[in-house]
């Protein structure tokens, strides 16, 4: 599914380079018993200011995630919104936005063709995007978030969980093109 607050998508013709970004554990601290409120979202520090430095470097970013909690009944697309809100309003505070946000709702028991390490969601934001993928990277902080951006094609980074990402902004900037 995609969050209609983020999609800000324009085409001129071109492809663009994108980082695809997992959220839970690489933009906010992730939680065991999940994201499920505003409340309970918390940036991870420095993420804004390195996301920014990406987006000055001419990156779109796309937030891929899967949000079981929904599934589960833990919590409700509402508070997702919520929840993506915040975070686009503190992203909006440091001078930025995220340019997409795509979710699967789904427990892993439901096979879904959205839930990572499946790539349906990718998809829909290539597509929607016009990505480049050569030129494009995945992050994330799960196996599943690396197999996802092997199958696309996608350059990929697996991150220790709540972790900086200035190393990783690092090597994205040293080869990419």
């Amino acid at each position: 599914m995609r969050d209609l607050i983020s999609f800000s998508s324009k085409y001129d013709g071109t492809k663009v380079k994108v980082v695809f970004l997992d959220r839970d554990g690489v933009i906010n601290f992730e939680r065991k018993d999940y994201v499920k409120t505003p409340d309970e979202f918390q940036i991870i520090p420095d993420v804004a200011f390195w996301l920014k430095f990406l987006v000055d470097k001419g990156f779109k970013l796309i937030v891929v995630t899967n949000q079981s909690m929904i599934g589960r009944g833990l919590s409700t697309h509402e508070n997702l919104h919520l929840i993506h809100q915040k975070m686009q309003k503190i992203f909006s505070e440091n001078g930025f936005q995220i340019d997409g946000i795509y979710y699967c709702p789904h427990k892993p028991e439901d096979s879904c063709s959205c839930r990572k390490p499946e790539i349906g969601l990718y998809k829909n934001a290539i597509d929607e995007f016009y990505v480049n993928i050569k030129n494009s990277w995945v992050i994330g902080n799960d196996v599943t978030d690396v197999l996802a951006g092997e199958r696309i094609g996608c350059k990929t980074i697996k991150i220790q969980t709540n972790s900086s990402l200035k190393d990783v902004i690092s090597e994205i900037l040293n080869n990419s093109t």
